[in-house]
């Protein structure tokens, strides 16, 4: 895994709103991009995580400035097996999650 973060917040605001989110599907059935703005007490941010066998791996960016931020994320949202070195089959492995 790769994650680099930088974040300045300002400690006096306590907002959170999530402005608008969407999730979109891809071809690959295992697949997906979300799409997210946030109203919050970010006052500048940087946020990147790359991250392969493991749940939900993926691409995750987020840029933040002035108590708005924005993250795109296109992950896996199948659940990694450390065991197999592979994603999960629930089908070959009934109750595993």
């Amino acid at each position: 895994m790769i994650y680099l973060s930088f974040n300045i917040t300002n400690p006096w605001c306590r907002r959170f709103e999530n402005v608008w989110n969407k999730v979109y599907s891809t071809p690959h059935p295992s697949k997906y991009l979300e799409l997210e703005v946030m109203k919050d007490s970010t006052v500048v941010s940087f946020m990147f995580r790359l991250a392969t066998r493991t749940d939900h791996a993926g691409v995750n960016v987020e840029l933040g400035l002035f108590g708005y931020s924005f993250n795109i994320n296109f992950y896996d949202i199948r659940h990694w097996n450390p065991d197999k070195g592979r994603y999960y089959i629930y089908s070959e492995e009934e109750g595993s999650h």
